[in-house]
């Protein structure tokens, strides 16, 4: 997580990214390491109330692949955050919310585009996520998704 606001990692080797600039407002982080925290357990249930207190019948979320798979060759999801998810949505139940869950909401796992990384010296062995059409047959991003 937060490999472009992450200082040296290989997409902010300088920490000059926008990400590490100061926020323009009060109410924002110097980077996007936490978003909207909706990752933490009172600040999704507190969500959940608000939704709910206003009327809304549906509780929109994203499955994060990144945190599903985060390594490559990962057969099956992690377990902590099959957890999480598992509880969101129990919680949303619970409240007799609708959940409408996005699959893909443009956080791809950093391995599938290492094409950037110094450390990957083999030129066969790099990966351009969604653009990878050496050949599309075998586009990696796509078997995983």
């Amino acid at each position: 997580m937060g490999v472009f606001s992450k200082p040296g990692s290989w997409l902010n080797p300088t920490a000059n990214n926008i990400a590490q600039s100061l926020p323009g407002s009060l109410f924002t982080q110097p980077n996007g390491e936490d978003a909207i925290d909706g990752f933490n357990r009172n600040n999704y249930l507190e969500d959940i109330k608000k939704i709910k207190a206003l009327g809304v019948g549906t509780y929109r979320l994203s499955i994060s692949w990144p945190r599903l798979f985060p390594h490559i060759g990962m057969n099956t999801p992690d377990e902590q955050e099959i957890e999480y998810y598992t509880n969101v949505l129990n919680a949303v139940k619970a409240a007799g919310l609708t959940p409408l869950v996005t699959l893909y909401h443009w956080d791809l796992p950093a391995w599938l585009y290492n094409f950037g990384d110094p450390k990957i010296k083999k030129k066969s062995d790099r990966t351009y996520g969604w653009l990878d059409m050496r050949d599309a047959k075998n586009n990696l991003t796509l078997k995983e998704f």
